[in-house]
């Protein structure tokens, strides 16, 4: 699927330049800040779908294992320094969820 493989591209693409954001060891995105911006959590928010990181309380229609595809592409997104980031705020900034 021609539309599948620009977004794989895209949202690679969009780890490498997080992961490059990062790569001067500041905790947040935003240098300088104290705490998670609205940046941090964004990222955190709208990965965590894909990711699957600690304390991610969402519901899929899919099970990832059914798309061995997606779950390479989830492993390699982990492994980048904005996966370890988006595992990072779940672990350290959101509560567990309740049950």
């Amino acid at each position: 699927c021609v539309v599948c493989a620009h977004a794989r591209h895209r949202l690679l693409g969009i780890f490498s330049e997080v992961s490059a954001a990062l790569s001067d060891g500041r905790p947040y995105l935003v240098s300088g800040s104290p705490g998670p911006t609205a940046a941090d959590i964004s990222l955190a928010a709208l990965t965590a779908c894909l990711l699957r990181p600690p304390n991610y309380s969402g519901k899929l229609g899919i099970v990832l294992p059914e798309l061995p595809g997606l779950m390479v592409l989830a492993e390699k997104l982990r492994s980048t320094r904005a996966g370890q980031h988006v595992i990072h705020m779940y672990t350290q900034h959101r509560m567990p969820a309740p049950g």
